[in-house]
């Protein structure tokens, strides 16, 4: 049931191997190191039930299916497993591969790998849910805080065991399913040990299938952000997230502009306005909690939002991308008056009332655009680079008294240069 490939005395000398192979192939390339299978158990282990506490159950049991759990919790409390003998050295990075069933049923659970968890106080943990998502968090003393939001997984088939990677560098972890690249979350501690994990998120009984743990090595890489000590921490993800996804040069290096929170309002049917910061730029990120509203109830929802105007050398002569009321972020070119689509992705339903994240990064002819952090596209042949200037920027789809009102806090600025720019 348990695999080990290799020592890890003797995983030193095999590292220098694969190192030299790896440059000739331009690629990183993982040596296995432990495995641990339950469905390659010879015996049959009986259903053993634990009273975790008042409100939860865990029946556990291992057959030629795998590592079976069965929870119950009217308090939706997570449990936790540890894997042993698995050691991490500081000197190497790590992928680590789980394949697991997922209930396809009405009852919910997350489950996945708990790292560092050491007792209940603190650990980050990486999950996959049979609501169809994916996410990771990371828990100290009774509080939960996000490493990546919860988000949509690609489509799969759910009535088959599916397999899910955590790749972890440098304190950065990068989160991948069916060898797709998905996420990337910075780690509070270097990784000490590992956990199987489990939480269910309804009071029915849920069941989870653990089938195959693997651990792989390659020598840690140095990563060089490139970017300011003061860059906001979610804005430092989603930098390191393109680059890994190729939508962002590796050796630019950016300038934090700060920026004061801002409230615009209009009241002008098929017009926009905008408050500039003055600041010549071709190559940004921005990054703003936007909340709008409108005070008719039956606006343009197409033409009224909140979001940013950038690269802009005239009124007439500039991109723009906003949050619309309808529901779709727009993505767009003006020259010289002409409007120019480039591209529109749907974030939520419509709404008259309502807030969100929204990030633009910009690249010479890579325009990225996410809400909640959550990529929703990506144009890569836009034809508009020139620097110009970058502002918050309201539409109007009404003429009702204040008319649509957009709120811009914790606002974040990147400026962007270097070789590659």
């Amino acid at each position: 049931m348990i695999k080990k490939s290799f020592l890890i005395g003797f995983l030193l000398f095999l590292i220098s191997i694969s190192v030299v192979s790896s440059v000739q192939a331009e690629e990183l390339v993982w040596l296995p190191a432990m495995e641990v299978d339950f469905t390659a158990s010879s015996s049959v282990t009986p259903e053993v039930l634990t009273q975790l506490s008042p409100q939860t159950t865990l029946t556990r049991s291992i057959d030629i299916n795998g590592n079976r759990w069965k929870i119950q919790s009217g308090a939706h409390e997570f449990v936790s497993m540890p894997l042993e003998g698995f050691v991490f050295p500081s000197e190497f990075q790590y992928r680590l591969d789980l394949t697991l069933q997922l209930p396809n049923s009405d009852g919910y659970l997350c489950a996945g790998f708990a790292l560092n968890y050491d007792d209940a106080a603190t650990f980050s943990s990486f999950l996959i849910c049979n609501d169809h998502t994916y996410g990771a968090v990371s828990h100290e003393n009774g509080s939960w805080e996000p490493l990546i939001s919860f988000n949509a997984l690609p489509d799969y088939d759910w009535n088959a065991p599916v397999t899910f990677s955590i790749q972890l560098n440098q304190n950065w972890a990068d989160f991948y399913f069916d060898d797709q690249l998905l996420d990337t979350a910075p780690l509070p501690a270097q990784l000490s040990s590992l956990s199987l994990f489990a939480q269910p998120i309804s009071d029915r009984e849920v069941e989870v299938l653990f089938k195959k743990v693997k651990l792989s090595v390659a020598k840690a890489e140095a990563i060089s952000s490139g970017l300011p000590e003061n860059t906001p921490a979610d804005a430092a993800k989603i930098v390191r997230l393109l680059r890994l996804k190729d939508r962002f040069p590796a050796s630019s290096f950016g300038a934090v502009l700060p920026y004061e929170n801002l409230e615009l309002s209009l009241a002008q049917m098929g017009f926009h306005q905008s408050q500039m910061v003055n600041q010549s730029a071709c190559d940004l990120l921005i990054r703003s909690h936007i909340s709008w509203k409108s005070a008719y109830p039956r606006p343009n929802y197409d033409q009224s939002g909140c979001g940013f105007t950038f690269r802009s050398k005239a009124a007439d002569s500039q991109m723009q991308v906003f949050l619309s009321l309808d529901g779709a972020v727009y993505l767009s070119a003006q020259r010289n008056g002409a409007m120019v689509p480039l591209a529109s992705y749907n974030y939520a339903n419509w709404s008259l009332e309502g807030d969100g994240i929204l990030t633009l990064v910009v690249a010479r002819e890579k325009i990225t655009v996410l809400f909640d952090d959550r990529i929703l596209g990506t144009v890569t042949d836009a034809t508009w680079i020139a620097e110009g200037d970058l502002g918050f920027t309201v539409w109007s789809g009404t003429n009702y008294e204040t008319g649509i009102t957009c709120s811009f806090s914790d606002n974040t600025i990147l400026l962007f240069e270097g070789k590659d720019l």
